[in-house]
């Protein structure tokens, strides 16, 4: 499930046809459609697709990252077999149990994680060695056909976590082995006392040309 359930129902509660988007938006009905499908793969690219699915929501009156966010949560817990339901209550009787005195002050804002190194990939960058979950296996081998479209979107994306490998590899399970395997390999790297990952541009580049 992605955001263009939301598109199509919000469309027809409206009573609106794809016909009356395109003349408003002058967006051709066939790209709505393939927006309200999900079907990234008309698309001649991701942000073509987000840029069309941006000013469609906008059309309609959406909140597209609310929505977007929404679904990356959903589709997280189907994988993992996580109902909304049962964390919702799970959370409430936790809250519940906590006496009052006890409950926690809001969090104080955390300081920006400090710039990427000047200097190369591997220079002077103290790396903090980061496991998606205990116990992981050391075998750090992966399919191909999964570490391709990942560094295509880390490229364009300029960014990497677990949730993205999984929304685009479909599986919350490759989704690890790719990040581990983009760990392993220096494809990516977290310094100490940072909050993002750094992407090794110069050795995806090179992957990616020798792929061609």
């Amino acid at each position: 499930m992605g955001i263009g359930i939301y598109l199509k129902e919000k469309r027809t509660d409206k009573g609106l046809t794809l016909e009356n988007v395109e003349k408003e938006l002058k967006i051709k009905a066939a790209l709505l459609d393939a927006a309200e499908k999900d079907d990234t793969n008309y698309f001649i690219s991701l942000d073509n697709y987000e840029d069309i699915t941006e000013c469609y929501c906008a059309f309609l009156g959406l909140n597209k990252q609310a929505l977007a966010a929404q679904d990356r949560v959903l589709r997280i817990r189907e994988q993992r077999g996580i109902a909304l339901e049962q964390s919702q209550a799970k959370t409430k009787e936790a809250v519940a149990s906590v006496p009052v005195a006890a409950q926690p002050q809001p969090p104080q804002m955390r300081q920006p994680a400090p710039p990427p190194p000047s200097s190369s990939f591997h220079d002077t960058i103290e790396i903090e060695s980061v496991s998606i979950e205990s116990g992981m296996e050391e075998d750090h081998s992966v399919d191909m056909n999964d570490l391709l479209p990942a560094l295509k979107i880390m490229k364009e994306r300029q960014r990497v976590s677990v949730d993205m490998l999984e929304i685009h590899l479909g599986s919350y399970e490759k989704a690890k082995k790719v990040f581990a395997y983009l760990e392993a390999n220096s494809f990516i790297a977290k310094p100490k006392g940072a909050y993002d990952w750094i992407l090794n541009n110069e050795k995806i580049n090179e992957y990616l040309k020798g792929a061609h």
